[in-house]
């Protein structure tokens, strides 16, 4: 099976043989949504459009594999990057803050939500200083 995104949509398609043309035809299954994050999980076999129940089966394992890589090729991306936004909206924060665009109450939640980040990196390395 081959994947193409088309917009933000991905098309799933399979290699059909035509045996008028002798000739292998890429036919179209199903498409499936893409959002900022993958979809949820394939669709149900009844869905596709084509194909014995067994093949439709088989298809469907496949699109929630690549479904499930996807995922987790976006999460690893977006881990990756994570702390150079918060650096970035930290940096923001504080530059609306003395603008007067943010409230002293609503800067005291971002910091007790620093303080939890704080914690669990003390943690991290006081694990880490321990296997070391």
């Amino acid at each position: 099976m081959q994947f193409r995104p088309v917009g933000k949509k991905i098309q799933c398609l399979v290699a059909v043989y035509d045996p008028e043309t002798k000739r292998t035809r890429q036919r179209m299954v199903c498409s499936i949504e893409r959002y900022g994050t993958f979809t949820k999980s394939a669709p149900s076999p009844d869905r596709l459009a084509f194909g014995s129940k067994e093949e439709r089966a088989v298809w469907v394992q496949e699109i929630q594999e690549f479904i499930d890589a996807e995922k987790r090729k976006d999460e690893e991306d977006r881990s990756s990057l994570l702390p150079g936004i918060i650096k970035s909206n930290i940096s923001d924060l504080i530059a609306a803050h003395q603008a007067g665009n943010v409230t002293n109450d609503e800067l005291a939640s971002v910091i007790d939500e620093l303080a939890g980040l704080r914690s669990v990196l003390r943690k991290a390395r006081r694990s880490a200083a321990k296997e070391a």
